[in-house]
């Protein structure tokens, strides 16, 4: 099949568009075992069509529903990774930032995300949070957010001036690429994630140096996730992360998959397991008040942090140091 992704194609006409991508579906959509991957041209071209919203409902969710059975390719993604960034603004700073994309949150356990952004802003770091509204059964971290009074950002500016006051800020994905975030917002019609909710978190829209941490729930996509990105030369930590998010869980191994580590960092495979860390960090699930008042003690030093949670922090601030140093060396040695 050829797909039209060159100047002799018409890429506004509905009729040709519909037809592609039907023959996408073709390719993608015959099951477990008929099924094939795109190769990275074509799911740019399918992904660019979706975003800018020139793809029927009908084959959008047919899309996406053919790509969660037969699960995503590294260059599937790839190329849905080129038609998203393609568009997609940058924030300009000076200095290095950590970057976490927070889609899954809170089922069972407290949502993590927003102490362990305190916990790096008392060590000089800025973070970046990436997420989206949601109305199903979880507490995502853009309510618990809200209810600690933390900083939202409404426009890139904005968040470019908080971020290099070291502040950590909320910014919905919606500021960043509208596209996406109508994609994301399909699981509520369709009742299941899909592709854009693996692409958020590989998302570091940001013009200097970063470190990109992005969580997984399925084994499989860790591994998947680390090629993609190290595709894109991109500085980042991918961890099986608790509930899905970018923080450890308190009572089992966390691999870690390190991404273009910078020089002179040691990365390490994992987060040791702590059986005795489960005590505190309680159940509190989709509970607001008690995981805002549980993450304020939290904060105050009337608990210790979750000694995973601890370590991480740690490992992320040594990581953070090494990046200065290398983007250090690098202006040193631009100087005449």
């Amino acid at each position: 099949m050829t797909i039209p992704i060159d100047a002799h194609a018409n890429p506004s006409s509905p009729a040709g568009i519909s037809g592609d991508v039907a023959g996408m579906l073709r390719i993608i959509g015959r099951g477990a075992r008929g099924s094939r991957g795109l190769d990275r041209e074509q799911a740019r071209w399918l992904m660019d069509h979706i975003l800018r919203g020139e793809v029927s409902d009908t084959q959008r969710g047919a899309v996406l529903l053919a790509l969660r059975m037969k699960g995503e390719t590294p260059d599937e993604l790839l190329g849905f990774l080129d038609a998203v960034e393609s568009g997609m603004p940058r924030l300009r700073l000076t200095r290095p930032v950590v970057v976490i994309a927070s889609v899954n949150g809170a089922r069972k356990l407290v949502n993590q995300v927003p102490l362990l952004c305190l916990a790096l802003r008392r060590c000089g770091v800025a973070t970046l949070v990436i997420g989206q509204e949601h109305d199903d059964s979880r507490l995502h971290t853009t309510t618990l957010w809200s209810e600690l009074h933390l900083p939202r950002a409404q426009t890139l500016h904005e968040a470019e001036s908080l971020l290099q006051s070291h502040e950590p800020v909320y910014l919905d994905v919606a500021v960043l690429s509208p596209g996406l975030a109508a994609l994301m917002s399909q699981r509520r019609e369709l009742g299941v994630r899909n592709a854009g909710h693996t692409l958020v978190k590989l998302l570091a829209p940001v013009s200097g140096p970063s470190l990109l941490l992005s969580g997984f729930t399925h084994g499989e996509y860790g591994p998947m996730m680390q090629q993609v990105l190290d595709a894109r030369g991109r500085t980042a930590l991918v961890l099986h992360g608790c509930e899905g998010e970018a923080v450890p869980h308190p009572s089992r191994q966390t691999p870690l998959f390190w991404v273009c580590p910078p020089a002179g960092f040691l990365p390490v495979a994992e987060l040791a397991h702590d059986p005795a860390a489960t005590a505190v960090l309680p159940p509190l699930g989709t509970d607001l008040q008690a995981s805002c008042a549980w993450t304020r003690s939290a904060v105050d030093g009337d608990l210790a942090l979750p000694t995973a949670l601890n370590r991480f922090v740690a490992l992320i601030c040594d990581a953070v140091h090494a990046i200065n140093l290398q983007v250090a060396e690098v202006d040193d040695k631009s100087l005449p």
